[in-house]
C-alpha cells in the first residue's frame, strides 16, 4: 500500500518513528506517545524479525511504517493537535464553532479510550461538558463512551419528555432505552392520576382525641369535596404539574374548609406516611439504563 506524507506531522528527527493511520503517514517522535499510551507502547516495541529471516525494510520508517488500526486521520489528528499540542499554534478550542468543538471532544475521546490516555480521555469529557448538548445525545455518549455518571442527569430530563420524542430521537435512543423510558413515564402518570384521584381516607373519629372536631362527618365530606380542587387538578396539570414531594407542603398550607386543624393535621401525617417516592420511580429507570449500557460494554 502507499502511503502519502502528512504535511503537518513530518518531522526530520533521527529519534521521529513512521507510523501509518489509514492512508496517510506520519513522523512523529514516539517516545511521548509510549509513555502515555500502554497500547502504543506495545505496538512499537514489536520486536525485529528473528536474524534467518528475509530482512527488510526496518519496521518504523517510511517504506515500512508501523500500522496504527482502529482510528481515523481526523481522530490522531485532532489528537496530534489540541491534547499533545504539537506543532503550534492552532485555533484555540473555545474559537471553534460548536459543531466543530464537539467533533474534537468526540475524537480526543475516541483515541483517549482507544489508546487508553486517560488525560485526552478527561479532556475530550471537559469539553463536552462545556456545550450544550441535549440529553439524548448525552445519552449516546453515556453508551458510547461508558460515561455512567452522565446517565442520570440525561434520563430524568428525558422521563417527561417521552410523548414528544420524533421517530429520529427513538432510534437514536434505541428499543430498549426508549422502553425504560415509557415504562418510567407510565408508571409515574398512573401514580399521579391515582392519587389525583383518590382522596386520602381519614380514620374514624372514636379512634383518635381530634380536639377541635366537633363533627368529624364534616371533615371527611370535607376531604372527598376539595382534594381535587386543592390537589388533583395540580397534580394533573397538563404543563405544570406539581411535584409529587411538594404536595405535603401544599397540604400544611391550604386551608380545607369545613375541615377541623387536627382533622388536617392528621390527613397531612397520613399522607407522609404513605405516598409514592416519584424519585424512587425516576432512580429505577436510571439504574436501568445503566446495567444496559454496562451490559453493552461487557
Amino acid at each position: 500500500m502507499s502511503y502519502a506524507r502528512h504535511p503537518r506531522y513530518w518531522e526530520e528527527e533521527t529519534r521521529s518513528f513512521v507510523f501509518a493511520v489509514q492512508d496517510t503517514i506520519y513522523r512523529f517522535p514516539v517516545a511521548l506517545l509510549t509513555m502515555l499510551s500502554p497500547p502504543l507502547s506495545g505496538i512499537f516495541s514489536i520486536p525485529p524479525p528473528p536474524p534467518n529471516q528475509k530482512a527488510g525494510p526496518p519496521e518504523g520508517t517510511e517504506e515500512n511504517p508501523v500500522v496504527i488500526p482502529g482510528v481515523t486521520k481526523k481522530q490522531v489528528d485532532d489528537f496530534l493537535s489540541y491534547f499533545l499540542k504539537a506543532e503550534l499554534p492552532l485555533a484555540p478550542i473555545e474559537t471553534l464553532d460548536p459543531k466543530r468543538q464537539e467533533e474534537v471532544a468526540h475524537n480526543l475521546l475516541t483515541v483517549g479510550s482507544l489508546w487508553e490516555v486517560q488525560p485526552a480521555r478527561e479532556s475530550g469529557i471537559k469539553l463536552f461538558e462545556s456545550l450544550n448538548l441535549g440529553p439524548i445525545r448525552i445519552l449516546g455518549l453515556a453508551r458510547e463512551f461508558g460515561l455512567h455518571e452522565w446517565i442520570e442527569k440525561a434520563v430524568l430530563q428525558l422521563i417527561p419528555m417521552v410523548g414528544k420524542l420524533t421517530v429520529d430521537d427513538a432510534l437514536a435512543l434505541g428499543a430498549l432505552t426508549l422502553s425504560i423510558l415509557v415504562q418510567a413515564q407510565h408508571q409515574i402518570q398512573l401514580e399521579r392520576a391515582n392519587i389525583a384521584y383518590t382522596a386520602p381516607t381519614l380514620r374514624p373519629r372514636i379512634q383518635v382525641p381530634l380536639g377541635d372536631c366537633v363533627d368529624h362527618k364534616l371533615c371527611v365530606r370535607s376531604v372527598d369535596q376539595n382534594w381535587w380542587l386543592v390537589v388533583g387538578r395540580k397534580i394533573l396539570h397538563p404543563e405544570r404539574p406539581i411535584e409529587l414531594r411538594d404536595i405535603t407542603t401544599l397540604l400544611e398550607t391550604t386551608p380545607f374548609p369545613g375541615m377541623s386543624v387536627r382533622c388536617q393535621e392528621h390527613m397531612v401525617r397520613g399522607w407522609k406516611q404513605n405516598w409514592i417516592d416519584e424519585d424512587s420511580i425516576k432512580a429505577a429507570a436510571v439504574k436501568g439504563v445503566t446495567e444496559f449500557f454496562r451490559c453493552l460494554r461487557m
